[in-house]
């Protein structure tokens, strides 16, 4: 099975984690983050690597119970977009998880993160929730963006 760079690097950042049930720490709080690895979660310096490594693998899990599936790469682009799917471990097709929010003072208490995909919107570099499709874009300055976030972001916006 051929996985995406993006898999890969994420799936190589997740090993660094080791095995832990420690919680995360927050080293400084702030609002919401979107990074593309747990090494670029870190550069942002609200959390160390492997407080970031944990909630990356959670999202990861949350990515492959919870992303909409297809039985066809043919249905999941129609629905997603061109060069925006990735063929599951059971021959099925799910949006390509692109990116990580984490929150890091959700109420109430211990950072979160969640699963991202390309958004839809058209010339909107962002992101997009799976479960409720909520719309993160790099120009809202209540969010924080990693350089690495933005430039993933701007390979998949939608022009049509």
């Amino acid at each position: 099975m051929k996985r995406s760079a993006l898999a890969g690097a994420c799936l190589a950042t997740l090993s660094l984690a080791g095995c832990g049930g420690s919680a995360p720490k927050v080293m400084n709080l702030g609002p919401v983050g979107v990074f593309t690895s747990a090494q670029d979660c870190a550069a942002s310096e609200k959390l160390k690597l492997p407080d970031c490594s944990i909630l990356i693998q959670q999202a990861l899990q949350i990515h492959q119970q919870s992303a909409k599936t297809y039985i066809s790469a043919r249905l999941c682009e129609e629905a997603e977009g061109a060069d925006r799917c990735e063929r599951t471990d059971n021959n099925a097709f799910r949006p390509k998880l692109l990116a990580f929010m984490i929150n890091f003072t959700p109420p109430p208490g211990l950072p979160t993160a969640a699963p991202l995909y390309a958004t839809k919107e058209k010339d909107a570099v962002g992101f997009t929730t799976g479960e409720k499709g909520k719309t993160l874009l790099a120009i809202d300055e209540t969010l924080t963006f990693s350089n690495e976030a933005k430039f993933v972001a701007e390979g998949y916006v939608t022009k049509q």
